[in-house]
């Protein structure tokens, strides 16, 4: 008898897995793939789209295309439900309400911006999420060097705020550049960042390459003073400083995007805990970033670069339930990681070495392309 299974959310865990199933899998067994979102999205190349050094279309992909090449199912939806007892996801497509029945689950819808209760993050702040708020930044940054220049910031000093300031840098020289009509206006940049130094739990190479590179190009960095709260075109600190900023990006952090399930599996912090086989019950597993994973008592970075490698043993997992072999325990490889500072970047590799080059910007394109493929197909 032909099985179903159904995978929520078309990230790097669930289209990844989706693909690896639908090659590996009998050809009776049914693959269905969830996602509101008609695209793929390579986020780690949203900086880069930021920058100005690609466009949206080179970074994105029709999941129904890929669907189409790799022989699956892709429903264009919200996943509202997972009825655990009967083994079906309610569904809102944008025609009406389907339950879609499984054999075997999977739940990798991702993660989304969190502010936190922040008062006026929502509504003075843009996300760097989705290829909707590159565009909505893009418009603001251009809209104030119209207006004759004026000031900018980033909350969160993490990898995504720190490439994020860079990025928005180089855009607002960009279009200086390429507008005669703009003059010598220019862009006044902030990282804000809550943490006594930028960057928390890196290496202290690291983070002195990245502050010296912050302090050449003229980025102001207020460090460990959390945002109090929001206003049109101010952020006020807990300590009760003022800075001022036309426009902000929030890249402080995600939270779980959850999708009610009955009954509710245990969670922490909306994050659904799994075991070493990424195992939520015994018909339903769990990979990305809406997964609560700690391995040798560390937590499992949110990464992209995770989320791929989850796929590889979630892929054997999900076959092995189907036909009754043995789980693989997961075990992350860390290959080290490049943080983009505009046009240069600095490097971790082999857990120790830790470089500053342009090169790496070179050797960054590659790989992701190689990545951004392996995904697409």
């Amino acid at each position: 008898m032909s099985k179903r299974i159904v995978i929520i959310g078309a990230g790097f865990a669930g289209l990844l897995t989706a693909r690896n199933l639908a090659r590996r899998c009998h050809a009776d067994e049914q693959i269905f793939l969830v996602d509101p979102r008609p695209r793929f999205v390579f986020t780690p190349w949203l900086v880069d789209v930021l920058a100005g050094d690609m466009k949206m279309d080179e970074i994105t992909h029709p999941i129904d295309e890929i669907a189409g090449r790799s022989g699956f199912s892709f429903i264009q939806g919200k996943a509202s439900e997972v009825v655990r007892e009967e083994r079906r996801v309610i569904v809102e497509t944008a025609d009406d309400i389907k339950s879609v029945g499984y054999d075997v689950l999977l739940l990798c819808q991702g993660a989304h911006t969190a502010f936190y209760g922040i008062p006026g993050t929502q509504e003075c702040c843009l996300p760097l999420k989705v290829e909707e708020d590159v565009r909505r930044i893009h418009g603001a940054v251009k809209a104030l060097l119209e207006q004759g220049g004026g000031t900018a910031a980033v909350i969160g000093g993490g990898p995504t705020g720190i490439e994020a300031v860079f990025s928005l840098k180089r855009y607002a020289e960009k279009q200086v550049r390429e507008n005669p009509k703009l003059g010598s206006v220019s862009l006044s940049l902030t990282l804000v960042q809550a943490a006594p130094q930028i960057l928390p739990g890196f290496s202290t190479t690291l983070v002195d390459h990245v502050a010296a590179e912050l302090k050449r190009q003229g980025i102001v960095v207020s460090v460990g003073d959390p945002v109090a709260r929001v206003e049109d075109h101010t952020i006020v600190t807990n300590s009760g400083k003022r800075i001022q900023s036309d426009m902000t990006v929030w890249a402080a952090g995600i939270e779980a995007n959850t999708v009610p399930i009955a009954p509710e599996p245990e969670t922490n912090h909306g994050y659904l805990i799994v075991d070493n086989y990424m195992h939520l019950g015994p018909d339903i597993f769990v990979a990305g970033d809406v997964a609560s994973f700690r391995l040798h008592n560390a937590v499992v970075p949110k990464t992209a670069q995770a989320a791929m490698q989850m796929a590889g043993v979630l892929t054997k997992n999900v076959l092995a339930a189907l036909y009754g072999k043995d789980l693989k325990p997961f075990n992350i490889e860390n290959k080290g990681f490049i943080i983009t500072l505009g046009t240069t970047a600095v490097a971790s590799l082999f857990h120790r070495l830790t470089i500053k080059s342009s090169l790496f910007m070179f050797l960054r394109k590659v790989f992701y392309r190689a990545r951004f493929k392996e995904i697409v197909g």
